[in-house]
């Protein structure tokens, strides 16, 4: 098993709950469309349920709305869920807050 990468920290993950953060995080830059097609060629399994684990806005979740039955997104931030259910597609996620080793531990979607 490859060791954790010293970035994933819980102080690295706390920066994510950040307003200012989550405010600028638009600015990234953008996944080219083509990502979307090899992802949705990786979905083998039926049904064709997709995982998107440390989502942040859910840029990846919800450009897989619509290619996928059933897309989650989880993510420690609640701020950046917020965001996310805003933007185009956000309503076609069941958007999970929390640390994954929590997830489906008593949270609920929201």
């Amino acid at each position: 098993m490859l060791p954790k990468p010293k970035q994933l920290t819980p102080e690295n993950a706390a920066r994510f709950q950040d307003p200012n953060l989550v405010s600028l995080y638009h600015l990234r830059l953008p996944y080219p469309a083509q990502t979307f097609d090899i992802l949705t060629a990786l979905i083998r399994d039926q049904p064709r349920n997709v995982l998107d684990v440390g989502a942040g806005t859910g840029e990846i979740a919800r450009g897989l709305v619509g290619r996928a039955e059933r897309v989650d997104a989880v993510d420690f931030s609640a701020a950046m869920i917020e965001q996310g259910k805003k933007l185009p597609g956000g309503q076609g996620v069941k958007w999970i807050p929390g640390a994954i080793g929590n997830a489906g531990r008593g949270s609920t979607g929201v």
